[in-house]
């Protein structure tokens, strides 16, 4: 495997994509475990490889499955690290469960417009409550 990849700062993305739920830590690929560390004292992620399954890439990074939990893992500006890290996982990792869906990544026209959406929201309701002050 390339050396490059065995260890990179990444960022775990919560199910609301928002910086206050976001950690920052190292995702590092050894000794057939993959491994997310905050710190030293707080690990969120050492799993077998073989527990893994279904690695897909996303918009901001890439999509791992440990059973039935969805990890989302960003890497910052440019995609050459989450294309490094699916080529290195893709061929180590196991078959998902029996009964487990496993959902992709969503596509960036279906980020784009939620992001459209909420602005419209937020735009509707600050129209709204300036009227009503008025």
């Amino acid at each position: 495997m390339d050396p490059s990849i065995v260890a990179s700062p990444a960022d775990l993305v919560a199910r609301v994509p928002v910086a206050i739920f976001i950690k920052s830590g190292e995702l590092r690929l050894a000794d057939d475990r993959l491994r997310f560390t905050v710190s030293p004292d707080e690990v969120l992620l050492d799993s077998p490889v073989a527990e893994l399954h279904s690695v897909a890439r996303a918009v901001t990074g890439i999509h791992v499955w440990h059973n039935d939990r969805r990890l989302r893992f960003a890497f910052g500006k440019g995609n050459e690290r989450a294309d490094a890290w699916v080529a290195a996982l893709a061929p180590l990792v196991g078959r998902p469960p029996s009964g487990t869906h496993v959902r992709p990544p969503w596509p960036m026209w279906a980020w784009v417009l939620s992001l459209v959406g909420v602005l419209v929201a937020i735009l509707a309701v600050g129209v709204g409550f300036a009227s009503i002050v008025q």
